[in-house]
């Protein structure tokens, strides 16, 4: 963000902001199911417990969930590798030789057995029945480097949930101008406080796995309404996803939030100053 320099400080907790040497933020990347506010006891909880941040950068929100006060959905980003120049380059009219890809991770979890697991085998048996059937599908893992490159090469790409529900995916394909098809997230899964994905507009929604092809298929044949979403969601990243503006979105916070203690004298007393910007 122009004007606002940034310094890493061991003076102040672990994932901690502090602006003008007061701690005023904290970024909570706890999964989706988990809660500072539900008697956690890590040394995440501890630091929030210490410094009572006035603003929480919650990584995985879910709208219903018990969050401590003053806890917001963050947003989220791409692999780094993602956010380079060459991918964000003729979005709108570039040439798109693949149809669908489909590179989610099917197998191999640490993890016990879940549902959504099953929903991806699915979903990849989706993209291979479309390639059987004549349109150009990837699936299966590759190198990141690789998938990255291909990217904007994709029409369409598949999207469906893994241990976290916002996955590097979802992102990925925005910043691509990938339309997504997606299992539904709406109004309880934000992708940052004041953005949600809506059928039609910035993805199509479809909540069950074994119609994926079916939905790709009927996409493909309508032309303008999948131009239409492309064009929203490279409007999407630019105006407010992408780096920049995302670096904003957070100044904006942090700034409100520490105007807010100054506010407040009696606050502003009983934080500690810290030798930090």
């Amino acid at each position: 963000v122009p004007g606002i320099n940034v310094e890493m400080s061991r003076e102040i907790p672990a994932q901690c902001l502090a602006v003008e040497g007061r701690i005023v933020g904290f970024v909570d990347d706890l999964d989706a199911w988990d809660s500072l506010a539900n008697g956690n006891s890590s040394d995440l909880a501890r630091s929030v417990a210490l410094v009572k941040p006035a603003i929480i950068f919650k990584v995985q929100f879910r709208r219903g969930a018990v969050y401590p006060p003053g806890t917001v959905s963050a947003g989220y980003f791409c692999h780094p590798e993602a956010c380079g120049g060459a991918i964000q380059n003729n979005l709108l009219q570039r040439h798109r030789p693949i149809d669908v890809t489909s590179r989610m991770r099917i197998g191999e979890y640490a993890g016990p057995p879940q549902p959504w697991m099953e929903d991806r085998r699915a979903i990849e048996k989706e993209a291979a029945a479309l390639e059987s059937g004549g349109y150009a599908a990837v699936y299966r893992k590759i190198p990141l480097p690789d998938y990255i490159d291909e990217l904007p090469d994709a029409e369409i790409g598949f999207h469906w949930r893994g241990y976290g529900r916002l996955c590097y995916r979802l992102i990925e394909y925005i910043s691509a101008g990938v339309v997504p098809v997606t299992q539904p997230l709406g109004g309880e899964w934000p992708i940052r406080e004041d953005i949600m994905i809506e059928d039609g507009v910035t993805c199509v929604v479809c909540d069950r796995p074994s119609d994926f092809g079916a939905v790709a298929r009927a996409l493909l044949r309508d032309r303008p309404k999948l131009l239409r979403i492309r064009k929203n969601i490279c409007d999407l990243w630019t105006g407010s996803l992408a780096l920049p503006a995302m670096g904003q979105w957070y100044w904006e916070r942090l700034r409100r939030a520490h105007l807010c203690l100054l506010k407040s004298p009696a606050i502003a007393r009983a934080l500690p100053r810290l030798r930090v910007r």
